[in-house]
């Protein structure tokens, strides 16, 4: 049997929950019709890690903007056509993680 407490308990985790998912598709929403990305939300439109995204910027493997050498930007349109582009590339690994080009 539950008690009241243990009920509002698990009424309080679902509420967080459902508002936490909430978020995540209000920030789906959000980007939908964004045009451009900040490194933040590329690292998100694209669910790369930041370090993952940042070594692929720092090789110049995906299209990017950096305005008067500071911040980094990506246009929705590049990021969408380098994935068209590079659906079947993979990147390779070696043993120490380092970005291989794999073509």
């Amino acid at each position: 049997m539950i008690t009241i407490k243990e009920g509002r308990n698990e009424m309080q985790n679902y509420e967080n929950e459902v508002i936490g998912k909430l978020s995540s598709i209000e920030n789906i929403l959000k980007r939908k019709d964004k045009k451009l990305f900040t490194f933040k939300e590329a690292c998100d439109h694209l669910d790369y890690s930041p370090s993952f995204l940042y070594k692929l910027t720092c090789k110049k493997l995906i299209p990017f903007h950096k305005p008067m050498g500071r911040k980094i930007f990506f246009f929705k349109n590049e990021i969408e056509k380098w994935i068209a582009e590079n659906e079947n590339n993979e990147m390779l690994w070696d043993n120490n993680q380092r970005i291989i080009d794999g073509k």
